[in-house]
């Protein structure tokens, strides 16, 4: 299914509607949450709900639009629902002790030949 072109994003939180991306990537990252789990642009793409876009539109919105700005956190490149900025730091440091966790295991295997 190719991607089509979506409406330009709002710009006031309380006022007007969110345009369909806005709902859209925010509706993933609501259903991202329930697993504790924040996602990159890229990922909010891949995953996202009801709402085929391009990836540029989704970084667009997000980089753009006062209604998601007021719903959504950004956290070392991973956006989550507002609020929830410390699941985006317990990602990161999970990934940093599986990166650790790798290293040491090559070096062990290195070790042994």
């Amino acid at each position: 299914m190719a991607a089509r072109s979506l409406p330009a994003v709002s710009h006031s939180p309380l006022i007007s509607a969110p345009a369909p991306a806005e709902t859209a990537i925010l509706r993933t990252l609501l259903y991202a949450d329930i697993f504790d789990y924040p996602l990159t642009p890229a990922e909010i793409h891949h995953y996202l709900i009801a709402e085929p876009t391009t990836p540029e539109a989704v970084r667009a919105a997000l980089a753009s639009s006062a209604w998601l700005a007021a719903r959504v956190t950004r956290v070392n490149g991973y956006f989550a629902v507002a609020d929830r900025a410390e699941v985006g730091r317990r990602v990161r440091a999970a990934t940093q002790w599986l990166l650790g966790l790798a290293m040491a295991a090559v070096a062990l295997f290195l070790r042994r030949r």
